[in-house]
């Protein structure tokens, strides 16, 4: 049906690599579409630049245009193909469910998903630019051809600040096509003035890693081991962190022994056995790691998980503050591993950072990340100062991070400002009652890629400490 009424760019669509979809928002006038070399989709506009478009999507407060209706006294040229909001969803009946924001649909998404159904699942992924798409709200200044919006500007607001949110969140859902955004939000892939080329506009960005912290939320299942992997690099994660600890040795029998209800039984020692890694798991992580280019190490708790992290070769071990306070463990770590050391300091005070600055001396590296232990942390409570310092160390063998328990992201992108070249945020599936400190974690696949692209947005935004003149700069008279 789409096909049909849509007949040339459905073929664009499903034999060519990339399209634009120019808006109306004001980095549309850096584009010009009879200069691209690919199709050019007007969503909301019949014409752009005093040039016709060959194709135009209206949403639904726009269709009105494709019926020429008298009170605005707009035609549709004769070689432009329309596709209106309420087609669009017809045809995708079955296989889309539209989208309510605010109080309108959120026509571009259906676009997305009527582009993604019409690209062949065995080709490669669909460039999609969009430029125009500014997701401003205000003043006529905020639209490409200096039209108000006639409707309170509370609502108003509402409507185009929950659409960013939702675009940005869910840009990378759609597999057969790869989303490009043209725009001055720091979640923009590329400077406006660059299109169609993807060209970073920008100073060069520091290197920070990311980390998915899946702890034990994989809660026992090699499925959802693999799906927090596959999702961990699908949201741009540079590793993922796993946990290990020998759960007879580390707690208390009193404490195992203590109730604690989960699908495992009804005791702690039922639920931490049940979350704990075998053998096979761990082989399992390392070619999910491997495969989806993603480096992979572990927390050790204590000297028999550590061994196991040694004797399987790994590069990188985490010795995290929950352990702070076992020091003869940690003098243990020193001496035996020897390569990168990642050490969280949550719980302490600058005398244990004093304590592993003069333990580890013979790391390869030692990465110091700060970190508050509580489950969500305060962000009245987190000191991000204290990275900077951490980051003004002396010794070229540290690097400065942060392990982050706060809620959102917020925290992260203050700490790529104060110097932090690792972040490790907590991530999992769903909402799970009988884990502990659940709500710390992000959801791998509807919060992880959004906090992921902020972070990368900082990582530009921070640029290099070299001052010189850019190319974008210029006099304003």
């Amino acid at each position: 049906m789409v096909a049909e009424a849509w007949p040339k760019l459905a073929e664009a669509v499903r034999h060519g690599t990339s399209l634009t979809i120019v808006g109306r928002g004001p980095s549309a006038r850096f584009a010009r579409a009879n200069d691209a070399p690919h199709p050019v989709i007007g969503y909301n506009l019949l014409a752009h630049q005093g040039t016709p478009l060959r194709f135009a999507f209206l949403s639904r407060a726009h269709e009105l245009l494709a019926a020429g209706s008298t009170s605005t006294q707009v035609s549709v040229p004769a070689d432009c193909e329309v596709l209106t909001e309420s087609k669009a969803e017809a045809a995708l009946q079955g296989h889309y469910s539209p989208l309510t924001v605010g109080s309108i649909h959120f026509g571009l998404m259906t676009l997305l998903t009527l582009l993604n159904e019409l690209r062949d699942d065995t080709a490669q992924p669909l460039t999609v630019r969009l430029v125009g798409f500014d997701f401003r709200s205000y003043s006529s200044d905020d639209d490409l051809e200096k039209q108000t919006r006639g409707r309170d500007w509370r609502q108003v607001s509402v409507d185009v600040s929950s659409q960013r949110e939702l675009f940005f969140s869910l840009r990378t859902q759609l597999s057969r096509i790869r989303t490009v955004h043209y725009g001055f939000d720091p979640r923009s892939d590329y400077d406006p003035r660059s299109w169609p080329a993807e060209v970073l506009q920008t100073s060069a960005r520091p290197a920070v890693e990311v980390v998915a912290e899946i702890t034990t939320n994989h809660l026992g299942s090699s499925d959802r081991l693999r799906e927090l992997i596959r999702g961990a690099a699908t949201a741009g994660a540079d590793a993922v962190k796993l946990q290990m600890r020998d759960v007879l040795s580390f707690y208390t029998a009193e404490k195992l022994a203590s109730p604690y209800e989960s699908p495992f039984g009804h005791t702690f020692l039922d639920y931490r056995r049940g979350l704990e890694l075998s053998d096979a798991q761990i082989d399992i992580a390392v070619d999910e790691a491997r495969a989806n280019g993603l480096s992979l190490f572990f927390s050790a708790l204590d000297e028999i998980s550590l061994r196991r992290i040694l004797d399987r070769g790994f590069s990188r071990v985490k010795l995290p503050s929950t352990i702070s306070e076992r020091r003869k463990f940690l003098q243990f770590a020193s001496d035996e591993f020897l390569g990168e050391v990642v050490i969280s300091t949550g719980m302490t005070d600058a005398d244990y950072e004093q304590f592993v600055l003069d333990r580890f001396k013979r790391q390869s590296r030692l990465f110091l990340l700060h970190c508050i232990s509580a489950y969500p942390a305060w962000p009245g409570d987190l000191n991000l100062a204290v990275i900077n310092r951490y980051s003004k160390i002396d010794d070229p063998r540290v690097v400065a991070g942060y392990s982050s328990h706060d809620i959102g992201s917020d925290a992260s992108i203050l700490a790529v400002g104060a110097g932090a070249r690792m972040l490790e945020k907590h991530i999992k599936i769903g909402a799970t009652d009988w884990v502990h400190f659940d709500d710390t974690a992000m959801d791998v696949h509807a919060e992880f890629p959004d906090y992921v692209r902020r972070v990368r947005a900082a990582e530009g935004m921070l640029g290099s400490d070299e001052k010189r003149v850019l190319p974008s700069e210029h006099h304003k008279y």
